[in-house]
C-alpha cells in the first residue's frame, strides 16, 4: 500500500474541502494578531503572564454547569464537575487565548525547540503506542497521528508499514517534518483538513487532549475519520496520582493555561463512552513521580530539555556508557525490574491506576 497520498485522490479532495476554511481562518488571525517573531526569552515572558478575559464554562465532558473548587495551580483555578467528576481549568480560555499562548511565528525556532523535546523516552512511548495498536490491528492500514508535532510517530509508523498521516496546528510542523523528509503531514484542525469519513484504520493522539478546549467535540471529529471497527488511542497526563492526591505534586509540565483538562481513569473512560466508543480499555504507566513526595522536582528528559531541571553533565553520561556495568549496577537493575513486575505494574499501574500517564483505547462502532 502506498505511504504517500500526496499525488492521489485524497490530496485533491482535501485541497478542495479545506482551502476556503483555512484561508478564511488565516486572514482572520492575521488581522487580529499581526505576525510577530519572539525569541526564547520573550517566549518565556509570554508564558508567565496571567491571561485575562477568561470565562466560566460548563463541564467539557458532560456539559453540567455545576462545579466545585478543586485546586489552584499557577494562579489558575481548577474545578471539579459535580456530575461526572471531571477536573478542568475554570474560568476557561477562549480560542484567542490559545493563539496568544502559541503565537510564536519563528518557524525554525519552534522546529528546533520541538526537536530538542523528542527524547529517547518519548520515542519509546510512541513505539509502545504503535505496538498496542498493532496488536489490535495486525494488518497495517491507514493511521492518523492527531497532534503530530514534528512527525516522529508518523515516521516510526511509516517505517513499520503503516500508511501514516499526521496533523497539527501551526505552520512550523511543515518545517520540522520537511527537515527530516517526512511525508503526509497536514496543517490545520480536523474540520479544516476535512479527511473523508471512515478513512483511517486507527488514530493515535499523544499528550494532546489536555490542551483542547472542547475535548468531546474534538474526539467526535477524530472518531468521524476512523472506520467502524477502527481503533482510537489517546495518551494524556493522569490527574489521579499519589503526589496529586497528597498535595505534593509540583505540576511541572502540567500547568494551566497550556493544560486545561485534567483526566483521571474514570473521566477519560466517561469521555470515550460519551463519544460512542466501545470496548474501552484504560491503563496507566510511565512512572510514579516519587520525587515530588520528597519535595524534589521530577528528573525527566523532557524537563531537562526545557531547562527546568539540571541535566547530567556530558562527561557523566559518557562515563555511564563506557565499559561493562558493575556487579552492583547489575544487581540494582535486576532489583528494579523485579519491583516493577511484582509491585509497581500490578498494584500501582493496573490496580490503583496511579501512574503518571493515562492511556485510553476504544473501538468505533
Amino acid at each position: 500500500m502506498s505511504q504517500n497520498l500526496n499525488s492521489g485522490n485524497l490530496d485533491l479532495q482535501l485541497q478542495q474541502n479545506r482551502s476556503r476554511n483555512v484561508e478564511a481562518r488565516r486572514v482572520t488571525l492575521e488581522k487580529e494578531n499581526p505576525s510577530q517573531r519572539l525569541n526564547s526569552e520573550e517566549m518565556a515572558n509570554v508564558s508567565q503572564q496571567k491571561l485575562t478575559g477568561l470565562v466560566k464554562a460548563p463541564c467539557p465532558i458532560c456539559k453540567c454547569e455545576s462545579a466545585v473548587a478543586e485546586n489552584t495551580v499557577a494562579d489558575y483555578s481548577l474545578e471539579k464537575c459535580t456530575k461526572c467528576g471531571f477536573v478542568f481549568m475554570n474560568p476557561r480560555c477562549l480560542p484567542q487565548h490559545l493563539d496568544e499562548i502559541y503565537r510564536v511565528r519563528d518557524e525554525e525556532e519552534l522546529a528546533a525547540l520541538y526537536e530538542s523535546l523528542i527524547t529517547p523516552s518519548k520515542i519509546a512511548k510512541q513505539a509502545k503506542a504503535l505496538h498496542s495498536v498493532g496488536q489490535l490491528l495486525p494488518e497495517k492500514g491507514r493511521l492518523l497521528d492527531f497532534g503530530c508535532g514534528a512527525g516522529h510517530l508518523v515516521e516510526q509508523a511509516q517505517e513499520l508499514g503503516w500508511e501514516a498521516h499526521g496533523c497539527d496546528v501551526g505552520e512550523w510542523i511543515e518545517t520540522a517534518s520537511s527537515n527530516r523528509n517526512i511525508d503526509n503531514i497536514h496543517v490545520g484542525n480536523l474540520d479544516e483538513i476535512a479527511f473523508p469519513n471512515d478513512h483511517f484504520d486507527a488514530a493515535i493522539s499523544m499528550q494532546v487532549f489536555e490542551h483542547l478546549l472542547e475535548p468531546l467535540e474534538d474526539l467526535a471529529q477524530l472518531i468521524r475519520v476512523v472506520r467502524p471497527g477502527g481503533i482510537v488511542y489517546i495518551n494524556v497526563p493522569n490527574y489521579h496520582t499519589i503526589p496529586i492526591m497528597l498535595g505534593k505534586d509540583d505540576f511541572m509540565l502540567n500547568e494551566p493555561p497550556q493544560h486545561v483538562n485534567y483526566f483521571a481513569p474514570a473521566t477519560i473512560r466517561r469521555l470515550f463512552k460519551e463519544a460512542g466508543l466501545t470496548q474501552v480499555q484504560v491503563r496507566t504507566g510511565d512512572g510514579m513521580k516519587w520525587e515530588n513526595l520528597f519535595g524534589n522536582p521530577i528528573q525527566s528528559e523532557t524537563a531537562q530539555a526545557y531547562g527546568l531541571v539540571e541535566a547530567k553533565p556530558a562527561a557523566a553520561k559518557q562515563s555511564e556508557k563506557k565499559g561493562n556495568p558493575s556487579l552492583s549496577s547489575k544487581c540494582r537493575s535486576l532489583a528494579k525490574a523485579a519491583i516493577m513486575k511484582t509491585m509497581v505494574e500490578p498494584v500501582f499501574y493496573r490496580g490503583m491506576k496511579v501512574g503518571m500517564s493515562l492511556v485510553a483505547i476504544g473501538v468505533k462502532r
